[in-house]
């Protein structure tokens, strides 16, 4: 009885061993463990950080695209102000210069009939201006100094006596045809003949 009772003894000797291999392989299976699950946590915090980074990167790109849409809207308003202002003044200058055209057009028939009036006054003063002198006294050898003659033709002219200063304006043309004073005085015979109608 007493080798039954060492029996138990030595099987559990025997088994003793085998299990404590076992015990020692399953605390390194919970060491690697322990080790992967810290190195898990610290890829979880890796990741978790890059995607905070990632997310900050994102919402500033997506700031600066909005502020690149508002700058581009604010860009187009402005160029589309801009050429709607050009085009305003475009038309505006196109009917300033129709106006100018209109006033060249309007100075250049005035122009045509005051050279027709000027043209029948120098055909027609030949013959008025015959016929003024020839009727004149026969005393009246030498005319009067060109000034003297002008001015007082203009003197009559300016205080509305047109008759008489028609008369003298056409008695200095015939005398100082050439003289600087004859085209004005052209002139006011052409304006005399236009205030008369």
């Amino acid at each position: 009885m007493k080798r039954y009772f060492l029996l138990p003894f030595l099987c559990i000797a025997l088994l003793a061993p085998p299990g404590f291999a076992v015990d020692k392989e399953v605390i390194q299976l919970q060491q690697s463990v322990a080790l992967l699950q810290g190195m898990v946590r610290e890829l979880q915090r890796n990741f978790d950080e890059k995607t905070a980074v990632m997310r900050t990167l994102i919402e500033q790109s997506s700031n600066q695209m909005s502020k690149l849409g508002s700058d581009l809207s604010a860009l187009q308003q402005s160029i589309q102000t801009t050429v709607g202002n050009a085009g305003q003044r475009m038309e505006s200058v196109g009917m300033q210069v129709q106006g100018i055209q209109s006033s060249i057009d309007d100075l250049r028939a005035r122009l045509d009939n005051l050279s027709q009036q000027v043209a029948k006054i120098e055909s027609s003063s030949q013959s008025i201006s015959g016929s003024i002198f020839s009727s004149s006294e026969p005393g009246m050898g030498t005319p009067p100094a060109p000034d003297v003659l002008y001015n007082t033709a203009l003197r009559d002219y300016t205080s509305g006596n047109y008759p008489l200063a028609l008369q003298e304006f056409l008695e200095y043309l015939r005398y100082y045809p050439n003289t600087a004073l004859a085209s004005n005085a052209q002139f006011y015979i052409g304006d005399i003949y236009y205030q008369q109608g």
